[in-house]
């Protein structure tokens, strides 16, 4: 899954417990805050300019990162 540059707006705890030195990792994330009531940020990939957060399109961003990661384990699985 790729995540762009975005800011929560709020103090944040990040375990990492694997990773590569291209900043992919799986971590565990901590907020002190209201995670979906805090307004925030991110920025766009192309214009590199900041614009609203969109939750949904992270959802579905992780959803379909959950999906391929579902595949990739059925087929190490043999099907």
């Amino acid at each position: 899954m790729a995540v762009y540059p975005h800011d929560h707006r709020m103090w944040a705890l990040i375990g990492l417990y694997g990773g590569r030195g291209d900043n992919t990792f799986g971590a565990i994330h901590i907020y002190g805050g209201d995670f979906f009531g805090v307004p925030r940020s991110d920025w766009d990939p192309d214009t590199l300019q900041e614009r609203p957060y969109d939750i949904e399109r992270a959802r579905k961003l992780m959803a379909d990162a959950n999906e391929r990661w579902a595949a990739e384990c059925a087929k190490a699985g043999g099907g």
